[in-house]
């Protein structure tokens, strides 16, 4: 029974192509972009992951006010960390990531390896 199903479905499929592009297609492109959302969404909800400390992680954002409406970002200056950690009592350890370039020397070897560098701080134990 169910091969007969198959069989019918099947040439359907060849007698009818437009329609079978278009359905074909338009499956694709729905699969793609909901598994594209789901894997930003995990990315999301698995950052940070890596520290035992993750629930006292928190990310500070700067709101600039403009004419055409609220510009949010989480980039400061180098400068804020430290007044923020002496200042405010509830702040134990701040980090600041900067990109530090690609280009490493190494024991006269020329290395192109991407570089994050991070204050003592990034990996605290508390």
């Amino acid at each position: 029974m169910f091969k007969n199903y198959f069989k019918i479905a099947w040439r359907s499929l060849f007698r009818n192509k437009l329609h079978t592009i278009i359905n074909l297609g338009g499956l694709i492109i729905g699969f793609t972009i909901g598994i594209t959302i789901l894997l930003a969404v995990y990315a999301q909800f698995t950052y940070d992951r890596f520290n035992l400390n993750e629930k006292r992680l928190y990310q500070a954002y700067q709101v600039f006010n403009k004419t055409e409406g609220e510009e949010i970002t989480n980039q400061f200056g180098f400068a804020p960390a430290p007044v923020y950690k002496n200042e405010v009592a509830s702040i134990d350890k701040v980090t600041r990531i900067t990109d530090g370039g690609n280009h490493i020397t190494y024991n006269g070897k020329d290395l192109v390896i991407p570089v994050m560098m991070v204050d003592e701080d990034f990996f605290f134990d508390v």
